[in-house]
């Protein structure tokens, strides 16, 4: 079985299993993207508490757990972070 895309007048030929891999990576994307919107309010939150303090702040319990709070808290303290505050 074969499937036909057309993009731009080209029409590259897909064979089933490749197909097959290319949705299942859109499956994954999105899903990604469900949990990434679901962590957004949380992550500001975070971020907002951390950047007023020098130390690390635990996160909510209620907070999502699909971010790394402990490796997020060492990116905003990093040195590169600091200075790209200091520009805006």
């Amino acid at each position: 079985m074969v499937a036909k895309v057309i993009l731009d007048k080209h029409s590259p030929s897909l064979k089933l299993h490749e197909l097959r891999t290319i949705l299942y990576i859109f499956y994954m994307a999105r899903n990604q993207m469900l949990i990434d919107t679901e962590a957004l309010s949380d992550f500001q939150i975070y971020v907002n508490a951390e950047m007023a303090s020098e130390n690390y702040v635990e996160p909510a319990r209620t907070a999502c757990r699909s971010v790394t709070y402990r490796q997020l808290f060492e990116e905003l303290k990093s040195p590169m972070y600091k200075n790209l505050i200091q520009l805006t």
